[in-house]
Formats: C-alpha cells, structure tokens, sequence
C-alpha cells in the first residue's frame, strides 16, 4: 500500500523530486513522508500594466518529513517540517532580489477533506483543505511568520451541464513574511487575467464560480472535451483588512481535454482594466510551490 514517487522535469526550470508515502500498521492509517526537492524556477517582475520587467533564476533545493492519519476513507490529517536553502540569480533587467540567499524552516499542519470523483475534471463532490505553517529560526530559518491557507470547492453536475464554486483565503498572521515565501498568484484559475504568478503579497483571496460542457455524450470516449468558462473576484494585499476593499474581477473562457498523459487547457483569461491572457497548458507542469511537493 506504499507509494515512492520521483518527478523529473528538464527545460528551462528543471527539477528533480521524491517522496515516499509509507503506511504504518496493518490497518494503514498512520504514515510517513519524507520528500526530497531540487529546482530551478524563474521569478519574474512585472509592471503594472503587465509589461515584464525582469527574471531572476531561483535555484533552491532541499527537503521535508511529515507524519499523518487518515481519517476514515476521504480526509487526513498531517503535521511535519520542511527545510530548504537557496538563492536567487539575475538573468534578465534589473532584479531586486539579485544574488540574494535564503533559508526557509517551517513547521507545518495539514486538514484534507477530498470527495471529489476526479482531479482535473470533476463532475460531483465537495474538497476542504486547510494549512498552517510556522516559520521559526530553531529549523535555521531566516525569518519568523505565521500563514495559514484555506482552499474549499464544490462540484454539481447536472447531465453534461457542470457548476463549480470555488473560494481561496491565504493569509500571514501578522503580515511580516519575506518576500520568497509570499503567496503567489496570477493564471488559469487563480485571477486568470495576469500572468502565471505575476501577483505576490502577504494575502490573498477570491472566489470563483465555474461552468463546464462536456462535448461528447459517452463516458467512454478516450479523450472527452470540455468547453467551460470561469468568473472570478479577488485581490492580492500587504494588508489582510485591505483583500476585499479593491478586488478584481477576472473572467476565462477555455477549452479542455482529460488525455492519456493529463489535463490540456486552452484558452484566455481576462480581468478589469482591459487585461488579458491566452493560454495553452499540457498535462502537470512541474510545480513551482514547494508546499505541494514537500507536504
């Protein structure tokens, strides 16, 4: 019942990462995880018309080990810490963070409720996922923080009509995280008028309400396509009191497709002021989050 898992990517942001999921007991409730991450990734600087201003390469490596239960067959409950080292390196223009060293050690919690019927394309189901991390300098980290992260959606299918409502809150408690642990956002899904990542603060928050026609009436059709459409509101602020005082509208009208080898997504994004976005996304992009890979 134990997974090992190892992910490659090579390309302009490579990376290498492991983990291991090993069930404790007969009954296999309990668990460990260690994981292992090595990655180059950009970190771009936009202006505020979108314009790009600058990249940096991110190159950071290191790892994390959690401890958990499940909770009956749908939900689990996991506590662990991460540790990670890196550094930032100017490609192009005039990079703020140039040559700039980090540390990062985290404590960290964990709540997953998950009844969704599918990951990319779900037609039925509700997930609840809650996260708590806390920085301290007892694992080397450079800075002390606290965030926490609340991510919830809903699905509800009605023959080949689907609805899905969607709400993201992210938060540091006293809105003193550095720079490289800000929450990052921007791209399909996540304010789908901006670039992938191109928003970063202390909080963020939206909501979102989705539609999906599936194109074909067959289930068993080997790559069912899906016509959808998005309307989403939300702000990335320093201030958490400041999330909802001048939020965003962003809107996207996509096209997708569940293949062999995972989701593929075209489309375009847009938000208030004119912004927009046309995107073409294939299969499970090597994650620049280390929270999804290391817990």
């Amino acid at each position: 019942g134990s997974e090992l898992r190892v992910t490659a990517q090579l390309g302009e942001e490579p990376g290498l990462s492991g983990d291991l999921y090993k069930y404790l007991g007969p009954r296999q409730r309990y668990f460990v995880r260690p994981a292992l991450l090595a990655q180059s990734r950009d970190f771009v600087e936009y202006a505020k018309g979108g314009k790009k201003l600058s990249v940096a390469k991110v190159e950071e490596y290191g790892g994390g080990l959690s401890a958990g239960r499940e909770l009956g067959n749908h939900a689990v409950l996991a506590a662990g810490i991460l540790r990670l080292s890196g550094e930032v390196k100017q490609q192009i223009g005039e990079v703020s963070l140039a040559g700039f060293d980090f540390d990062v050690g985290e404590y960290t919690a964990d709540l997953y409720y998950d009844r969704l019927n599918d990951r990319f394309f779900p037609t039925r189901g509700s997930f609840l996922g809650i996260g708590y991390v806390q920085s301290d300098a007892s694992l080397r980290a450079d800075e002390d923080y606290q965030q926490i992260s609340v991510d919830g959606s809903s699905v509800l299918s009605f023959g080949r009509h689907t609805l899905h409502a969607a709400g993201r809150y992210y938060t540091t408690l006293d809105d003193d995280a550095p720079i490289y642990a800000q929450f990052l956002v921007g791209g399909f899904g996540r304010l789908s008028g901006f670039h992938e990542n191109e928003l970063f603060g202390q909080n963020f928050a939206m909501v979102l309400g989705g539609y999906r026609y599936r194109l074909t009436k067959s289930d068993l059709v080997l790559i069912p396509g899906y016509l959808g459409a998005t309307l989403e509101y939300g702000q990335v602020a320093e201030r958490s009191s400041d999330l909802f005082d001048d939020g965003v509208l962003n809107g996207s009208l996509y096209l997708g497709f569940d293949t062999p080898v995972g989701p593929l997504f075209m489309g375009a994004g847009f938000a208030e002021g004119g912004r927009k976005q046309f995107m073409l996304r294939i299969g499970r992009a090597f994650t620049s989050s280390r929270s999804q890979i290391l817990r």
